[in-house]
């Protein structure tokens, strides 16, 4: 075979299996964790969603910039994703890497022009089995209902004016149960009844550990914790609902930080001041 012939062999060869190569890594890099799939809703092109794979972390990056990116999470048998990004501008990356689940707002308009930034408003819904740990830099976290997850601890790590909110939507109901009882064996007829009540609210939290720096803290109206640790350093904000309820606390906030409370729960706060 004549040189020419086998550069140009050569080259066919290579033109074919670099695409072949190239899907091989990137399948491979899928399921190693290091991108994950998203698709496109069948009845909408602006719907965006995919499946997420086990985790211990979940982290998530916006622009720390108020009203702009925003994460509500919802407690669910199985992962996955949705958000709805209209004008096909800025967008939100969803990826695996090991153990940590990783949600970053992406600016397009940075790539055009380094000294003019747009953005724009999205919100992407995250349906988890469980939570344990979540980092947030400069986005905003919505959680109404941990019911699925309510006996676990779980950790906050808030920077570069990041925002949490739990608890803001959502029901507490009081609910009664009667009980039936008859213990006077001398009068078998008499029934003497009881009732008890239970109240329950779909914010219930077992156990938050909160670390903020420079970032905000909300408890909305549903937000009811059985043991809050809290530690709000630079000039954090935390703001706590009048029917909000808090039984054991404990952490620190420093005297940069705002405490947006009734005179009731800004004495319980108080304590944690000055240490």
């Amino acid at each position: 075979m004549k040189t020419s012939n086998k550069i140009l062999l050569g080259f066919f060869m290579l033109v074919f299996a670099a695409p072949i190569l190239l899907l091989m890594g990137f399948r491979n890099k899928i399921k190693n964790g290091e991108f994950s799939v998203t698709r496109l809703d069948a009845n909408s092109s602006n719907i965006h969603k995919g499946v997420i794979t086990p985790y211990k972390v979940v982290k998530i990056i916006g622009p720390g910039i108020a009203e702009v990116f925003s994460c509500n999470i919802f407690p669910a048998g199985t992962g996955s994703y949705e958000y709805i990004n209209y004008n096909n501008s800025d967008s939100v990356s969803v990826q695996q890497k090991g153990d940590t689940l990783l949600v970053t707002y992406v600016n397009m308009s940075s790539q055009v022009n380094a000294n003019y930034q747009e953005y724009t408003h999205l919100s992407i819904n995250l349906y988890l089995p469980g939570i344990n740990h979540i980092i947030m830099e400069g986005a905003s976290v919505v959680i109404d209902s941990m019911s699925a997850m309510v006996d676990t601890a779980v950790y906050f790590h808030l920077s570069k004016q990041a925002n949490l909110t739990l608890g803001e939507y959502g029901s507490s109901t009081t609910v009664k149960t009667a009980l039936v009882e008859n213990t006077d064996s001398n009068m078998p007829d008499t029934i003497l009844s009881t009732s008890l009540s239970t109240e329950k609210s779909t914010g219930q939290f077992n156990k938050i550990n909160i670390s903020a720096t420079n970032s905000y803290v909300n408890f909305g109206m549903h937000a009811w914790m059985k043991n809050l640790n809290v530690n709000m350093l630079g000039w954090s904000t935390i703001a706590v609902d009048d029917k909000s309820r808090i039984e054991q606390l404990a952490g620190y906030i420093s005297d940069s930080a705002t405490v947006k409370a009734n005179w009731k729960n800004i004495r319980r706060l108080a304590t944690l001041t000055g240490k």
